[in-house]
């Protein structure tokens, strides 16, 4: 049986290959993804944000799995809480993005970030 860590840590690391893979494929095919920056104007969306944000965004899951690894059902209960938290990180990424195309780019690489997380931490979960 996987461990929890061992199974948090390869949906990370393969969550980090993707997006890494969708900022490059999302600059090269759009240009700059361009962002609504904290003094008002445009900022560049930085991909060591979006990596440190997957590697928290893992931690978290994990966290989230860890608790409810008791719980009736805690599979469905797992992935049902992950994508109300994917609905509002998709709302908040379209809200800050400068325009249409960002905003999607932004929501490929949230899905990217997601999808091996939450594999990894469904199959953990079922495996208990």
């Amino acid at each position: 049986m996987k461990t929890l860590m061992r199974a948090a840590a390869n949906g990370i690391v393969t969550a980090v290959v993707f997006v890494v893979a969708v900022y490059f494929v999302a600059d090269a095919a759009s240009g700059p993804l361009l962002v609504e920056g904290s003094n008002g104007g445009l900022a560049e969306a930085r991909l060591v944000g979006a990596v440190v944000f997957t590697i928290l965004g893992g931690l978290i899951s994990a966290g989230i799995a860890y608790l409810l690894r008791t719980r009736p059902r805690a599979e469905l209960r797992f992935i049902n809480i992950c994508a109300g938290f994917l609905i509002v990180s998709g709302a908040w990424a379209f809200s800050q993005a400068h325009d249409l195309t960002t905003g999607i780019w932004l929501n490929v690489m949230h899905l990217a970030a997601a999808a091996p997380i939450i594999d990894q931490l469904r199959r953990w979960l079922r495996s208990r």
